[in-house]
């Protein structure tokens, strides 16, 4: 006997089909209207949601129709959907909130003003959920990792709050020298425990091999590995860091990862004020200079080539989605789920694709989020940021040029923007005399 109703539960599927397009371009308008009109888009949202066309009353559908076929036909109710819709609105009226709170408390206290509190800070460190997902034992590597030199296994002992993943060239001493002494100073902060590790390549001579050694005597920060240290070897130094976390960073693991090239300085006490805060309660997540449908380069004499037999031609031939790492933030207990990732990943020249795309597009439901507003690579932009009167626009800004005095000027300009925050959470002893 067949079912009652059935060319109506036909049609209903085809309006289904429309009412998710149109949904989803609601949505679409939402994320616009926020970015645009800023305080003003909650009542977008609000006229926006209204406009959303209502399923007609299943009884109206057809007088002849059987109300109970038409419950059970699960094409038409669309839970998932209804779910996913509702995530999206909460999810913007959650940024909205945190829009309309800021504005608020600057109105009270001023250009340095904080959004959060002291204590709300260290529940960011202290309150991340654990990871219980089965990791493959860390004998198990990839068939391209390579060989420790410098195993750096005191660099992190005891807990670790902030850990400073920085690729360097061995020749870079300068660079390495004013980052320990501005920005991932390990006393910059009260009450958080900051580090910090150079990933590098083996020397090119015996005097830099040599040079390297005492350096890592000294400071206790470098990890270095047996690859010839140049441009196309770069994800070599993806491969060391995962591998060294599991093998000597993970009793426990550090709550966040600051991926930052050497040649590029970060606001700490900004990092963890407006961008940490984002990050705490993810899982597989990263905030970047994110791109979309990234190029894939195969001309094979450029640097930035990509062999088919690692990463196969598309339609259209790109990265979906990755990040520019010369500044990327994510949780630390994402890299033991990387480095189980990179044993079967195809080794490809470009750490950024590498890392960002080949690895996360496996993760489960990654996530990213742009920051491109709160970074720059133009430096007399950073430098007019940090020495202007104004609430700091950059977080992380190129300091190209001469190293060691753009890490400075940078550093001083941190010290005078210190929000009302920033001047809790920072050790007395770091603040200028």
């Amino acid at each position: 006997m067949g079912r009652k109703g059935t060319s109506f539960i036909t049609l209903s599927k085809i309006e289904n089909i429309l009412m998710f397009v149109i949904i989803w371009a609601c949505i679409l308008s939402i994320h616009y209207a926020y970015r645009k009109s800023g305080t003003d888009a909650h009542n977008k949202i609000s006229s926006t949601i209204n406009t959303i066309p209502k399923i007609p009353e299943k009884e109206n559908i057809h007088k002849d129709s059987n109300k109970k076929d038409i419950l059970e036909d699960s094409d038409f109710l669309q839970p998932d959907l209804e779910a996913k819709v509702q995530k999206e609105l909460e999810e913007i009226k959650k940024e909205q909130e945190r829009e309309l709170k800021k504005e608020s408390i600057r109105k009270k206290e001023g250009e340095f003003y904080s959004t959060y509190k002291e204590d709300e800070v260290y529940k960011w460190f202290d309150e991340r959920s654990k990871r219980t997902e089965l990791l493959k034992d860390p004998s198990v590597q990839s068939s391209n990792q390579p060989k420790y030199l410098i195993k750096g296994e005191n660099i992190c002992k005891g807990k670790t709050d902030i850990l400073f993943y920085i690729h360097s060239k061995n020749s870079n001493e300068k660079n390495r020298k004013a980052i320990r002494q501005t920005y991932a100073h390990p006393e910059n902060f009260k009450k958080l425990t900051v580090r910090i590790v150079f990933i590098l390549g083996k020397g090119a001579n015996e005097e830099e091999k040599s040079k390297i050694i005492k350096e890592s005597e000294a400071h206790k920060d470098i990890v270095q590995t047996d690859f010839e240290d140049n441009q196309r070897n770069l994800s070599y130094k993806v491969l060391t860091f995962l591998q060294w976390v599991v093998d000597y960073c993970s009793s426990p693991v550090p709550r966040y990862i600051v991926k930052v090239d050497d040649d590029f300085f970060v606001n700490p006490f900004m990092l963890v004020e407006e961008f940490i805060s984002e990050v705490w309660e993810k899982e597989n997540f990263v905030a970047c200079h994110y791109k979309e449908n990234s190029h894939v380069v195969r001309t094979k004499t450029s640097k930035w080539n990509i062999p088919e037999s690692a990463y196969p031609i598309k339609d259209p031939d790109v990265f979906p989605k990755t990040c520019s790492g010369y500044t990327a933030i994510f949780p630390g207990d994402l890299v033991p789920v990387l480095r189980s990732i990179s044993v079967d990943t195809p080794f490809i020249p470009v750490d950024d694709a590498y890392l960002f795309s080949v690895m996360f597009e496996k993760l489960d439901n990654p996530q990213y989020k742009q920051i491109l507003e709160g970074m720059t690579l133009n430096k007399d932009m950073g430098l007019q940021d940090y020495s202007g009167n104004k609430r700091l626009q950059y977080m992380s800004v190129s300091a190209w040029g001469d190293i060691t005095e753009m890490m400075n000027i940078l550093w001083k300009g941190t010290m005078k923007h210190l929000t009302t925050l920033g001047k809790q959470l920072i050790n007395e002893k770091r603040l200028p005399k």
